[in-house]
Order: C-alpha cells, then sequence, then structure tokens
C-alpha cells in the first residue's frame, strides 16, 4: 500500500543523538535528542496537528531486531524540516511537560505515604490510649 506523497514515515532513529549517521541519524548532532520515545514524537507531532498514523509494532529496516515503532506524519515543508520541528518541539515543549508530571506524581505519592503514615499512627493511639508504665523495683529518693 502506498502511502500519500505528504506523508512521511518517521522513526525514531531518525532522532536519536545516540546513533550514528550510517546507524539511522538523520539530524546534526546539534539538533539530535537523547533517546527520543515514540510516545515524545507522537506528542510533538499532536501538537502541531501533523500526526497521521500510530504504529509501534514497526521496526526501522536498518534497525529491524528492536521495535521501537514509526509514525507516519504529514510533512511540514521538506523531510529534513518536519523532523528539525519534532526534534526542537520535544526538546523544548515535550520534555520538560514530562518533567513536571513526574514531578507531580512523585508529589502526589509523598502526601499519600504520609497521610497513610499519619492514619496508622493516629489509629495505633486510639487502640492503645494512656499505657501506664509501671516502675520496676523500689524508688530511691533524690539527693
Amino acid at each position: 500500500m502506498r502511502r500519500p506523497k505528504d506523508v512521511v514515515a518517521v522513526y525514531p532513529e531518525y532522532l536519536d543523538k545516540g546513533l550514528t549517521r550510517s546507524r539511522g541519524r538523520r539530524l546534526p548532532l546539534a539538533l539530535a535528542v537523547d533517546n527520543p520515545t515514540l510516545d515524545e514524537i507522537r506528542l510533538a507531532a499532536e501538537r502541531h496537528g501533523l500526526l497521521v498514523e500510530f504504529r509501534p509494532e514497526a521496526a526501522y529496516p536498518r534497525n529491524w531486531w528492536e521495535r521501537r515503532g514509526m509514525l507516519l506524519i504529514k510533512k511540514n515543508g521538506s523531510k529534513l524540516s518536519t523532523l528539525k520541528l519534532l526534534a526542537r518541539e520535544i526538546e523544548e515543549y515535550v520534555r520538560p511537560m514530562i518533567e513536571k508530571i513526574k514531578k507531580e506524581q512523585i508529589r502526589q505519592q509523598l502526601l499519600k505515604r504520609e497521610q497513610e503514615r499519619r492514619e496508622r499512627l493516629r489509629k495505633s493511639l486510639q487502640k492503645s490510649p494512656g499505657k501506664r508504665i509501671k516502675p520496676r523495683g523500689k524508688l530511691k529518693p533524690r539527693k
């Protein structure tokens, strides 16, 4: 099945800073992204309204043993300019947004743990209110 001329295939390998050009990177190192995920690329494409199709099981032909997925995206100019747009969007918007979400999730988990700890403490105090400690042996008067 042929795809339309205004749609290009985008593999994560195209944007990966850790790969050489012969391994599939299409962008210069200065513009490439560290280990981009398919979800990051998808979010960047959706932000610009470019996403056409999402294929998570696809594999890049030069790296066929790793199934990192593929996206079909509408071109925004040339294929290279579309890749540059996606890489810039990942670095400037998607990754900071994901970090912010992760920090918020961690904060929520810590708050939940603190609430659970306080609840356990409250329940343990209700079960045994005012246990008295019995003195051992005779008390000696202070000098």
